[in-house]
């Protein structure tokens, strides 16, 4: 995604054919797309800007819209799991849901990080108010509580930091979101500003051979480092 805007253009010029009736992105052809496929090759094109031409684009936020208003997801969900997946169509489509009413955790330190992290992705996208302001303070609190950093080392506490293959989430997606995010957050609340260059330090620790775990955490991790260097050097 980062590197060769050719390889990207090429996709993209196939990618009509790898949606579904419905406009999802299918993971193998001859299959129903994914939500949360869709949903992520939507948040990776926004970070690397890069283009995803116009046609299929509508169809797949449309498809997820048409997710978030209703119906069986397309993606196997465990117990449970429905409330991370609503967040992550809402974070990737915010902040232009259509008509569709933004759905609201009820409780957000019961979230999963990741989807802890798309509940403040949405929050971000939305106009300033005192109830944002609320609630973005309340999911700091939350996420403050559930890692440990001592020096560049960066500890989960209890299930925060684990891996669910069906969200395409690993132990080096979370940290790499969770540094990407707060970089961002930093902009309208200063109070991450310290956390935000050592969770970057922390995230570099995580690779092996100069790589994450995967190509998504791989993905994830390069955008919050491009992200780093970008605002070290406009500091």
């Amino acid at each position: 995604v980062s590197g060769d805007a050719a390889q990207w253009r090429h996709a993209m010029e196939q990618l009509a054919g790898h949606l579904d009736q419905r406009g999802l992105v299918r993971y193998f052809p001859d299959t129903e797309g994914s939500e949360v496929l869709t949903a992520y090759l939507l948040d990776l094109a926004s970070l690397y800007g890069r283009e995803i031409p116009a046609v299929p684009r509508a169809r797949m936020r449309a498809a997820l819209r048409a997710a978030l208003a209703g119906g069986a997801p397309s993606d196997w969900l465990p117990a449970g799991g429905m409330a991370a997946h609503r967040l992550a169509l809402q974070a990737a489509l915010a902040p232009d849901l259509g008509k569709v009413p933004p759905y609201v955790p009820r409780d957000v330190a019961s979230l999963p990080t990741v989807a802890l992290l798309d509940w403040v992705r949405y929050l971000l996208a939305t106009p300033a108010s005192p109830a944002r302001r609320q609630r973005l303070d309340a999911a700091a609190a939350a996420l403050r509580g559930r890692y440990e950093l001592q020096g560049t080392r960066l500890s989960w506490r209890g299930e925060h930091g684990r891996a669910a293959w069906w969200m395409m989430w690993t132990g080096d997606v979370v940290a790499a979101r969770t540094a990407l995010l707060v970089q961002r957050w930093q902009q309208v609340d200063p109070r991450w500003k310290d956390d935000a260059a050592r969770l970057i330090a922390a995230l570099v620790e995580r690779q092996r051979h100069g790589h994450w775990d995967s190509t998504v955490g791989n993905a994830w991790g390069v955008a919050a480092a491009q992200a780093f260097g970008a605002g070290a050097e406009q500091g």
